[in-house]
């Protein structure tokens, strides 16, 4: 259990910090809050390494 959540946790903060600079500086240049940024642009660009890392964490399970 405890080994699934850091997979769990690196795996997303490693699809937090591939999520493109210059897309978060633009909202940020037009005045966005950071609610707003985690909102818009990183949580969708999350998903896909969100559910990959959920996949194989449920294939290594069973």
């Amino acid at each position: 259990m405890a080994v699934s959540i850091v997979v769990t946790v690196l795996g997303v903060y490693g699809g937090f910090r591939e999520v493109a600079s210059d897309k978060v500086k633009m909202l940020q240049t037009f005045g966005a809050a950071r609610l707003q940024i985690l909102q818009k642009v990183i949580i969708p660009a999350t998903i896909p390494t969100i559910g990959s890392t959920n996949r194989l964490l449920f294939q290594a399970a069973y």
